[in-house]
């Protein structure tokens, strides 16, 4: 993801058990469980608190298309980054 500290690079986990999603995301700055996950179609969105210079809540929106993902992150007061991703 591109944040104002620069170009972020992350590994994100996510799984279905029945119908509960669950993941992790881990990076540089901020890694842990992520929280409010939802999926609806081909979209995707979850919380988590990364710790940055200080903790901020990040709210991620992706869209799945194959094995790729793209889509934003608001930062709080930060503003709104963009990501993209591939499955590995």
């Amino acid at each position: 993801m591109t944040t104002p500290l620069g170009r972020q690079s992350a590994l994100l986990t996510l799984s279905l058990q029945g119908d509960t999603p669950s993941g992790t995301l881990n990076s540089r700055i901020g890694s842990g469980q992520l929280d409010n996950i939802s999926i609806g179609g081909d979209t995707v969105t979850w919380r988590i608190t990364l710790s940055l210079p200080r903790p901020i809540e990040a709210e991620f929106t992706a869209n799945i298309a194959g094995d790729v993902m793209s889509g934003t992150v608001r930062l709080g007061s930060l503003g709104t980054a963009p990501f993209t991703g591939a499955r590995a």
